[in-house]
């Protein structure tokens, strides 16, 4: 599975670093460390999970569990998961009214529009957001 260059891919280079920690702590069945699992979950977002079992030889389940735990816990720690949000502008006042409602940590900002107003949507939400 090398490259053309003869250089392992990182799925390699990650078989043979689970390789070389089950022979030393004890083979199959020992818990991984949470470095294993991370790099692990690392390769299968990239690979596809059935690609990085097959290679670190550990059941499809085990690594499609440890992809959705750390997937929970990245969107459940406060932080705001980050996502993009397209929007035709031409539907935003194609209505006689239309409200836009920001909320933050208790902060409120409405605006309503009426036919035909035109607004910069983006710079609006950031200077929301920015506590402008």
């Amino acid at each position: 599975m090398r490259g053309r260059s003869g250089r392992a891919s990182k799925l390699e280079r990650l078989a043979e670093r689970v390789a070389g920690w089950r022979a030393k702590h004890g083979g199959r069945g020992v818990r991984w460390p949470d470095e294993l699992w991370a790099g692990a979950v690392a390769a299968a977002r990239v690979e596809g999970v059935a690609k990085v079992a097959e290679a670190l030889g550990v059941a499809r389940d085990r690594v499609a569990a440890r992809m959705a735990r750390r997937e929970a816990m990245s969107t459940s720690d406060g932080a705001r998961p980050s996502a993009f949000v397209e929007m035709d502008p031409s539907s935003l006042c194609s209505a006689a009214r239309t409200v836009l409602r920001f909320e933050d940590d208790g902060r409120k900002f409405e605006i309503e529009l009426g036919d035909g107003d035109a607004l910069d949507l983006v710079a609006l939400a950031r200077s929301f957001w920015s506590g402008g």
